[in-house]
């Protein structure tokens, strides 16, 4: 199964427009529309032609209003069972204690993977404001193994579990 999580895009379609999103699973793990409102209408169209695959996180700019809006379901977190491995998805502006293998997180805008005990944290980054020097980024999971992925489909890290 090949999952793309993507995180934050506060309605910057340009790099939106530039993901190949040939996936089984997409999940967006929150901070959906811009302040301006200008590009708003292109993510809602873009959430509900992906619904049948969509899995919603709700970010902290994100209002229940405006996600009730969309008509689809969204949650604060979500446990994916895949290949045996439970990854926890949230928005990563909270925090969640429970039995997962893998915490998948936008939140703080720049990517990374850090192993913590038994669970390993990968933050994909953002797609619209990434921080401390980072790339605009997002990841892949396929075959076990999580690819952090830059906006010009360069592995900036990974890992296999």
């Amino acid at each position: 199964m090949k999952i793309i999580f993507i995180s934050d895009i506060h309605g910057h379609i340009e790099n939106l427009k530039k993901i190949s999103f040939d996936c089984d699973k997409l999940v967006v793990l929150g901070d959906l529309f811009g302040y301006s409102y200008e590009n708003n209408d292109f993510v809602f169209n873009f959430l509900k032609n992906n619904q049948d695959r969509l899995i919603l996180l709700k970010g902290n700019c994100d209002s229940d209003e405006s996600l009730m809006l969309l008509g689809l379901n969204y949650y604060d977190y979500y446990d994916l069972n895949v290949d045996d491995i439970v990854i926890r998805c949230t928005h990563g502006n909270k925090e969640y204690s429970g039995n997962f293998d893998v915490l998948i997180f936008g939140h703080k805008h720049y990517p990374f993977i850090q192993k913590e005990g038994n669970i390993f944290n990968i933050c994909v980054g953002s797609i619209e404001n990434p921080r401390n020097n980072s790339n605009y980024s997002y990841c892949i999971y396929e075959n076990r193994c999580f690819k952090l992925i830059d906006i010009d489909e360069n592995v900036l890290e990974e890992i296999t579990l």
